[in-house]
């Protein structure tokens, strides 16, 4: 199925790529989960000190990557322009002293939340306003901004507890717990805003070999319904699932429970055929910690450590022989 091309890179920064694309072979793994070769190239940082703790495409402006940073304590937000190809580092969105666990951008970019611990932050872009919440309870998952004004994450008063789906409102603070089946932990991983419908991971331990279940739901007031499962691979997950905001296609970071070593590999999934394949990874690159496809399924960024104490960024353009393979039933 062909893509958008709406924002190419430079030609010249591709032409390794190009010739790549030319020889795509994919080969099978003996543990059965097909592997697609992809050309990645390095997102060049002036600085790239600290931990990546969001990683994401933004919903108002196409062609931007942004990710947050814990640089010794301190939260920084930076930008960057797949057209450009330039980073840039935006001040006076994230408070100075508040150090987030999470981070999302309101559907107009008009505003961010940003949440640590019990406290909601909504700071106004443009505007230097901020609106503080006292959520009441201090542990949270990846958060998803609904054209409701609500927050959808998961949710749990400590750590002790089985994170459940929530709902915030912005306006009150509000926090509504959405009933789900089933036992274990349970992670917002992807909103799909036409059909206001939750992706979800649910993760039980006591369902080993494979404790990781995915699920797609309605949203209702106090719970969510019309639960359909979702293909996921075999693998030991190592990092959330994320969820392209289509709900077609998911990314996330494991290790096949019948492949040998010990390094982890991106996984491209698609929810609608249910085949999954494994993205060829950089030897250099370590355990990588986040990886999220775009909007228009053609990029895929993937966060790994430096090994020094900072981290590192990896752009690929995604050959349409990928998707092709998805959607083919094998």
């Amino acid at each position: 199925m062909p893509r958008s091309k709406s924002f190419p890179l430079r030609a010249i920064a591709w032409a390794c790529l190009a010739v790549a694309q030319l020889v795509w072979l994919p080969t099978v793994r003996a543990d059965g989960i097909p592997v697609a070769p992809i050309v990645y190239k390095e997102i060049k940082l002036a600085g790239n000190s600290g931990n990546v703790f969001a990683l994401g495409f933004m919903p108002f402006e196409a062609g931007k990557l942004y990710w947050t940073t814990d640089e010794g304590g301190m939260a920084h937000l930076y930008t960057y322009d797949l057209g450009s190809q330039a980073a840039v580092e935006l001040d006076a969105v994230i408070p100075p002293s508040f150090l987030p666990s999470g981070f999302v951008w309101s559907p107009d970019g008009r505003q961010a939340a940003m949440i640590r611990g019990p406290a909601l932050k909504l700071v106004g872009i443009g505007v230097r306003a901020t609106h503080n919440l006292f959520l009441g309870t201090g542990q949270w998952g990846p958060m998803f901004w609904t054209p409701n004004r609500s927050i959808l994450s998961a949710c749990a008063p400590d750590a002790q507890v089985s994170r459940r789906l929530c709902a915030v409102d912005t306006s009150t603070g509000l926090v509504t717990v959405l009933a789900a089946p089933g036992e274990g932990s349970v992670y917002a991983v992807g909103y799909i805003e036409g059909v206001n419908k939750v992706i979800y991971e649910r993760w039980n331990p006591g369902e080993a070999p494979n404790p990781v279940h995915i699920y797609s739901a309605s949203i209702f007031s106090d719970h969510v319904g019309n639960v359909m499962p979702l293909a996921y691979p075999d693998i030991s997950g190592q990092g959330y699932l994320t969820v392209t905001p289509d709900g077609r296609y998911g990314v996330t970071i494991g290790q096949a429970t019948q492949a040998k070593g010990k390094i982890s590999d991106v996984y491209l999934g698609d929810f609608s055929t249910g085949n999954w394949t494994r993205v060829s990874s950089r030897a250099d690159w370590g355990q990588a910690s986040m990886a999220v496809l775009s909007p228009d399924h053609r990029y895929l960024v993937v966060a790994t450590p430096d090994g020094k104490g900072g981290y590192r960024l990896w752009l690929a353009d995604v050959p349409d022989k990928v998707f092709d393979s998805l959607g083919a039933s094998h």
